[in-house]
């Protein structure tokens, strides 16, 4: 008989929180319009045509979303598998932040000796909404593979440091994991790597190895095969790439996302909530203090990586919230760090430790139930439901209940909704998205603009069906024929 010791029960435990952290939801919110919409069209038109070194929208090379194939590569094979559906889709995505967690949890064992540096790191990351929300762990977006390749480089180079240059390979290899998610973004770690090189004393002696060799020559293999390769598919791809990565996000404003140096500074505050907040100052302030050289060290190794990137970013004329995901990881691990080396072993902890453990554990519960309603309650803004009205009624369809329409009026942006169309299509339903001219007698049309629907009462007899969050169907009638109606049936 399998005897559990109390080590093994609190890993379990921690586990099944982390899982239930990042799963839990996640399918029951309708596909957001920024940018997850888009980026599920592109990745299900390349599975219809099998072209798998490209990626089109509306059946166009798609030069507007430049970012590599990676992700999209990984959605395709998890929709494969697990269907066609938000939570098919956005597997991937929480799927890159569990493997996060279990990276910092595995090497920082390694490195330090003890699991409960890896454990508090997972719970602090575990309670940023800035992470475990929207944009980042919670939807089909690029941000949350992104931060398993940074922290991944984060990490290998701390093991390259402590243990052996070998280690290098691996910090290549997850830089060229993180470059082929979300191309230059890839590479704004680097900065802080070099600082952390060079504070190490091991900038020359590294650079004087074959593993950093090989690794450099693996990750140049890997980037130009692939920028190359889907330049020679999509002639005009690297001219975009320049255009939107470089030129267009990082040397000028674009689509105006211009905010001050400052701006990612109330981006962070927003970003870890209240609870995380205190967890993430005060776990820096017991780093800092730690009894223990390593801890000290590993943790300002981290904060480092984390203010280099801030600063990057901050230097980029498109400053976007959501490009602050992958300093999340290296800020959780510096806490982490501090919180755990302050408690030591919790089997032994004296009375005002426990006390400082309930606290936090009610702060960790309470921070987390908020978002979690955050996340899987409905907001009832008007402006959410003018963008999601449509959205829940096409849902409902995509799982199953309910028929839908056969045809969607949406006139703002509309990929959100347009990848739930082109979803219903898949499974075989009549149903398209239309201007108001090419509505025809027995449509049923799926609307929410207030001056979409006047003006299809306007001009045809129509039935109605109102949904809860304010969307209409109309079953657009024939027109009323005086000389087929009976008045005596």
């Amino acid at each position: 008989m399998m005897r559990f010791s109390y080590a093994k029960i609190l890993g379990l435990l921690w586990f099944a929180l982390v899982v239930f952290a990042l799963f839990f939801g996640l399918g029951k919110p309708f596909f957001q319009i920024w940018d997850e919409g888009r980026i599920l069209i592109n990745t299900f038109e390349m599975a219809q045509s099998g072209q798998w070194m490209a990626t089109t929208f509306e059946g166009k090379p798609e030069f507007w979303n430049t970012k590599p194939l990676l992700l999209h590569w990984l959605q395709w094979a998890s929709a494969f598998l697990f269907g066609w559906n938000e939570w098919g889709l956005r597997l991937p995505s929480a799927a890159s932040a569990l493997g996060v967690v279990l990276l910092i949890l595995g090497i920082s064992k390694g490195i330090l000796g003890s699991n409960r540096y890896g454990f508090a790191a997972g719970l602090v990351l575990m309670v940023l909404p800035g992470y475990v929300g929207f944009h980042a762990s919670r939807t089909a977006d690029y941000d949350a593979l992104l931060s398993l390749g940074t922290t991944g480089a984060f990490l290998s180079l701390w093991l390259a440091a402590e243990r052996d240059s070998r280690y290098l390979l691996l910090t290549w290899f997850f830089l060229t994991l993180a470059v082929l998610t979300k191309g230059i973004a890839g590479l704004l770690i680097a900065p802080g790597l070099a600082c952390i090189a060079l504070l190490r004393y091991r900038a020359i002696p590294w650079l004087q190895t074959r593993w950093f060799w090989l690794g450099f020559v693996f990750f140049a293999i890997m980037v130009l095969a692939y920028y190359l390769g889907r330049d020679s598919l999509q002639p005009g791809y690297l001219e975009a790439v320049w255009n939107n990565e470089l030129g267009g996000r990082f040397a000028q404003t674009n689509e105006g996302h211009d905010h001050p140096w400052y701006y990612y500074l109330g981006v962070l505050v927003r970003h870890v909530g209240f609870g995380g907040g205190f967890l993430l100052l005060f776990g820096v302030v017991l780093a800092v203090k730690a009894g223990s050289d390593r801890v000290r060290l590993a943790a300002r190794d981290a904060l480092i990586a984390a203010l280099f990137l801030g600063v990057v970013l901050s230097s980029s004329q498109s400053k976007l919230d959501w490009y602050l995901v992958p300093m999340h990881p290296l800020l959780a691990l510096a806490a982490g760090l501090g919180w755990a080396d302050w408690l030591g072993d919790v089997r032994v902890l004296g009375y005002p430790k426990r006390i400082m453990v309930l606290v936090l554990a009610l702060l960790f519960s309470a921070t987390y139930s908020l978002e979690i309603m955050g996340r899987t309650n409905r907001p009832t803004s008007p402006e959410w439901r003018a963008k999601y009205a449509c959205s829940e009624v096409l849902s409902q369809a995509l799982s199953g209940q309910g028929e839908p329409p056969t045809a969607v009026l949406y006139t703002p942006y509309d990929a959100h909704v347009r990848i739930y169309v082109k979803l219903l299509q898949r499974q075989g339903h009549r149903i398209r998205l239309l201007k108001s001219s090419e509505v025809h007698h027995g449509d049923r049309v799926l609307c929410s603009e207030p001056e979409v629907r006047a003006s299809l009462r306007q001009k045809f007899a129509v039935d109605s069906v109102v949904h809860p969050l304010g969307a209409v169907t109309y079953t657009i009638l024939p027109p009323f024929n005086p000389l087929n109606f009976d008045e005596n049936p």
